[in-house]
């Protein structure tokens, strides 16, 4: 846990507040890999250690989940080892309940009418239940997935925890454009949640999660470089560490660490795997403009994308709004930039060598018709373009002219 000391300490008081009977709603909020997951559990466990009931419950993408299904995780986690309550309290609430607690679930729930507030007063009884003389803590993770009925949930809870010994946790991945996401946006913009943005970590930061990974408190220069790869995302700084140690090229060398850049594989495994994976769920037009997005560069020009696919504009744009959407690409008033550098060398690795050739020549054909006199950094691009598309002697005039540039401009080491 590098550089959370804040939003853990403002947790905590959540928690102290929760044995007072004031309970909350907390919302951890940021991009895959900045750290939500880690920070949750890291409270569960501090909340474990303080007494507290803890469940914890995920909700997933697909109708096939059905209803309830983080809250229904969740109790069955947590009722795994213990007897369900028998308190008087909760007798009008099970019939209710049956839609979650497996132990109370009857056949005629298909049937039965019970409104959401129902169901939310009896999970907020059984939560009270369930911790007795002390406090609960619930966490539902990847609430941007979740389905309305565990929704109407989370929010009747939202604005029923203030006199209870309750806290709730919600994790969302940020960008979303989903019912959860939404919802919980509503909560905080009326304050019945709090949230929580997680960013990315500073490199200085970085450099001290990987010393700590490696237990060094110093690390090779090449290392430290090699990991800006990571763009400050806490998972891509372990995965990174983890497939270099795989590979053999971060070894350990006396008391410290030895590390080879040009040995090192160029993606984690199970970063190309999470994007071959979710590429494989797309149409294969969308997956084609991702690949020439990526061929351009890690921020790339759009409009050099409808010449490289032979398309109109409008589809383009509809397909790289849809990368957006997807959290592979980000959009700003200069253009598109894929997020992570990572995620733009698992689309490019999973391309066969002749792939990578044609399109860095249809991208170096589009880049000269648009730009023929390469302003800027596009002359760096079309030497780079030329080189992967096998066109030596066209690589070797664009970095001559790129050379000549930079003399003109008195910068003697980069002309060199």
């Amino acid at each position: 846990m590098i550089a959370r000391d804040d939003e853990l300490a403002s947790l905590d008081r959540r928690l102290g507040a929760a044995r007072s009977g004031s309970g909350s709603f907390v919302v951890l909020a940021g991009e895959a890999g900045v750290g939500k997951s880690r920070i949750a559990r890291a409270v569960a466990r501090r909340a474990r250690e303080s007494g507290f009931t803890v469940l914890t419950g995920r909700a997933v993408a697909g109708s096939v989940a059905g209803p309830y299904r983080p809250l229904a995780e969740a109790f069955m986690s947590g009722l795994r080892e213990r007897a369900l309550p028998e308190t008087p309290e909760l007798a009008p609430f099970r019939p209710a309940l049956g839609r979650i607690v497996a132990q109370w679930h009857h056949a005629d729930l298909a049937t039965s009418t019970e409104s959401g507030i129902v169901v939310g007063e009896g999970v907020l009884r059984l939560l009270r239940a369930l911790a007795g003389q002390g406090s609960a803590l619930l966490v539902v993770e990847d609430v941007h997935e979740a389905d309305p009925e565990s929704l109407s949930v989370l929010e009747f809870l939202s604005d029923n925890l203030h006199d209870q010994p309750v806290v709730l946790v919600a994790t969302m991945r940020s960008g979303e454009r989903s019912r959860g996401a939404r919802l919980l946006h509503d909560l905080a913009a009326r304050r019945t949640a709090e949230l929580v943005d997680l960013r990315r970590l500073p490199q200085v930061d970085v450099a001290a999660m990987a010393g700590a990974c490696l237990g060094a408190a110093e690390l090779p220069a090449a290392l430290l470089a090699a990991l800006e790869r990571a763009d400050g995302l806490p998972f891509l700084v372990e995965e990174l560490l983890a497939s270099w140690l795989d590979a053999g090229t971060l070894t350990r060398a006396g008391g410290g660490w030895t590390f080879d850049p040009h040995g090192s594989p160029a993606v984690p495994q199970t970063v190309a795997e999470s994007v071959r994976h979710r590429l494989a769920r797309w149409e294969p037009a969308d997956v084609e403009v991702l690949r020439c997005a990526a061929t351009l560069g890690r921020r790339f020009s759009w409009d050099l994308l409808p010449p490289m696919l032979d398309r109109d504009p409008a589809p383009v744009v509809g397909a790289l709004r849809r990368c957006v959407e997807r959290q592979f690409l980000a959009a700003d008033a200069d253009g598109f930039q894929f997020r992570h550098a990572l995620t733009r060398d698992a689309v490019l690795d999973e391309l066969v060598a002749g792939e990578r050739r044609d399109l860095a020549a249809r991208a170096l054909a589009a880049l000269r018709a648009q730009y023929p006199d390469l302003p800027g950094g596009r002359c760096e691009l079309a030497a780079e373009l030329a080189e992967t598309g096998g066109d030596a002697a066209g690589a070797a005039r664009s970095w001559c002219e790129v050379g000549r540039r930079a003399l003109a401009a008195g910068a003697l080491g980069s002309a060199e």
